[in-house]
């Protein structure tokens, strides 16, 4: 059923008082889809718990506007027996709306350019309570939810109506990673896997975070992450104070996603240089059909995907040991 003005704009609000909650803009808006359609899964929301600050706190992409991309994925995977072409083109452009909307209205969608701190120091993760800070936070959560389901409202009524392009074999970015991960660990979500082609090409093909990395960012918090349906203020508030020293320092029970996940990611730097798609292989993609044709041959982006599973294949199996 679609939402009511008045009903979206409650929806932005409760939002707030979750973000309030968690202190992690990884959750707010993706939990605001599975709440609101009924779509709760724990795994999922320890998942996309590690797109927070930018992915694990690279102040990358902003953790609402992953969040939130992958959300429109789950509601649309919700409503479909078997993923196609022309749903996966369908999804891109909703996703490329609300990106663009995103970036438009507050600036940017890379969190280093919107909010300008540090969060591997102490003083940056103090700085997200400056007022000026905290009412922009606040803001761009809301913001960026009520458009969400803006948006939801069309995925759940509109068809697609263009002409869909043939292609003998799909491409993608985060997908092939957790499906390794899958078969070499047991760490797994199918949801997961399906949804994550919101991720291609950085996000809706819009050039920001790289799906490879992001998908192994959510396989270890799927795995050892926090649960933010059981925890409490006090707690979230203790784990984002303590953010730069997780994300330093290995705690004993090898149970530190922030920890492990840095280890991945500065790997993933030393190869790539960057974690944004259009900065690793300098291309814009047009359209889906561009974004396959150039990941049909993007040898890097295959490097960068193996790179990304065999570390995160690695940290898991150690972890089970």
């Amino acid at each position: 059923m679609n939402k009511t003005t008045k009903e979206i704009k409650k929806l932005g609000r409760k939002t707030q008082l979750t973000f309030f909650k968690t202190l992690n803009c990884g959750v707010p808006a993706f939990k605001s889809i599975q709440d609101t359609y009924n779509l709760k899964d724990d795994n999922l929301l320890k998942a996309a718990s590690g797109l927070v600050a930018g992915l694990n706190g690279q102040a990358s992409t902003c953790g609402f506007v992953s969040g939130g991309s992958l959300g429109l994925a789950l509601l649309m995977d919700s409503k479909l027996d078997e993923w196609n072409t022309k749903d996966e083109i369908r999804l891109h452009s909703f996703i490329k709306e609300f990106v663009t909307s995103f970036r438009d209205k507050y600036g940017s969608e890379i969190c280093r350019e919107r909010i300008k701190l540090n969060f591997h120091k102490q003083r940056g993760i103090f700085g997200l309570f400056l007022p000026h800070k905290l009412y922009k936070d606040f803001s761009h959560a809301s913001g960026s939810v009520k458009h969400l389901h803006e948006i939801s409202n069309r995925i759940l009524t509109e068809d697609y109506k263009e002409d869909t392009p043939e292609v003998t074999e799909v491409f993608h970015c985060a997908k092939p990673v957790l499906e390794k991960i899958r078969e070499e660990t047991s760490v797994e979500n199918p949801v997961l896997e399906k949804i994550s082609i919101a991720l291609d090409g950085g996000v809706g093909l819009q050039g920001s975070v790289c799906g490879a990395i992001a998908a192994s960012v959510m396989a270890i918090n799927m795995h050892i992450g926090v649960n933010y349906n059981k925890t409490g203020y006090l707690k979230n508030l203790k784990i984002l104070l303590t953010f730069p020293k997780n994300l330093r320092k290995k705690k004993k029970s090898s149970n530190n996603p922030f920890y492990e996940s840095g280890k991945i990611i500065n790997k993933f730097l030393e190869k790539a240089g960057s974690l944004e798609c259009k900065n690793i292989v300098d291309h814009e993609f047009q359209s889906w059909k561009d974004f396959q044709d150039f990941r049909k041959t993007c040898e890097k982006c295959n490097e960068l995907i193996e790179l990304s599973s065999n570390e995160t294949i690695n940290i898991i199996n150690t972890i089970k040991k």
